[in-house]
């Protein structure tokens, strides 16, 4: 994400994705939400911190067809540690 619109088209994609899962699963179905983050830097870890915020506080009654609280989020990256920045032992 480079910008304020990205962040903005990011979350009415992934409110559009809780809307359709929900239609789909339907009252008796169940639906595993997975959620994967590619990027395991400041940006990829701040995302990754927001969803399982969002997915916490979201009212019961807008998906009711949905088990939020069994959602999964993965934080991938190509390296071996999670914000490789930050991790740099002390000069």
């Amino acid at each position: 994400m480079y910008s304020l619109q990205d962040a903005e088209r990011l979350r009415s994609r992934i409110l559009e994705l809780l809307e359709s899962a929900d239609r789909k699963s339907g009252p008796a179905g169940k639906t595993d939400l997975r959620f994967v983050i590619v990027g395991a830097g400041a940006t990829g870890v701040e995302t990754a911190g927001a969803m399982a915020d969002i997915l916490q506080r979201m009212p019961k009654h807008l998906y009711p067809n949905l088990d939020l609280s069994t959602a999964s989020i993965t934080l991938v990256d190509m390296g071996t540690k999670v914000l490789p920045p930050f991790m740099s032992a002390p000069g």
